[in-house]
């Protein structure tokens, strides 16, 4: 198969990210600038420059078709959604590198840009043919600069994240994160999902 996205355009950038699961593909177009959120969106709306878009194609046979176009809940110019993906089963997580609220956790306030290229990542799963975004997340310490989702890894029911600009300088496992005294050390947060859905 040769795969374009639905909605073509120059500087798109589809196929930045691709995670192939079975008879499904992900592919990530972080420099994709429709205005729309969440799931099925406007695509033909070009206002929210390198926002960012996730494209989900399924095959029968030897055909592939799309089955859905993905945006972030809170859309944002620059904010590079889709840089990342990785696709396991019937959920999808997605890396947004320069998402820039000031959030922390699991399911935050989304609507506010007050720390620049914190980051994010989003979770969506999908039941039969439909997907819906699960979880919106930010690290626990979310910081300007940190690029919470600059790399997502998913097996089973463990999410890691990867934060490669992130500045603490502590050591091991569930150490000190509230300082900022190794500047672009980096850290990785793992997330499990238990069986009620919840991360």
């Amino acid at each position: 198969a040769y795969i374009k996205a639905s909605n073509t355009d120059g500087g798109d950038y589809f196929g930045s990210s691709v995670s192939l699961y079975g008879n499904t593909l992900a592919v990530g177009a972080h420099f994709e600038d429709s205005a729309a959120t969440g799931i099925g969106g406007e695509q033909e709306d070009d206002t929210a420059g390198a926002s960012g878009a996730v494209y989900v194609f399924t095959r029968t046979d030897s055909t592939w078709t799309q089955q859905a176009y993905i945006k972030a809940s809170n859309t944002g110019t620059n904010d590079y959604f889709g840089l990342k993906v990785a696709l396991n089963g019937d959920t999808l997580v997605v890396g947004a590198y320069a998402e820039d609220s000031d959030t922390t956790g699991i399911d935050g306030e989304q609507s506010n840009n007050n720390s620049s290229a914190s980051c994010a990542a989003y979770v969506f799963t999908r039941s039969g043919d439909d997907w819906a975004q699960q979880t919106y997340m930010k690290a626990p310490n979310t910081d300007v600069n940190d690029r919470f989702g600059w790399s997502v890894a998913l097996y089973g029911d463990i999410l890691a994240i990867g934060a490669h600009y992130e500045a603490s300088a502590a050591t091991g496992i569930d150490g000190d994160t509230t300082n900022n005294n190794a500047g672009d050390s980096g850290a990785v947060y793992l997330y499990y999902d238990t069986a009620e859905g919840l991360w």
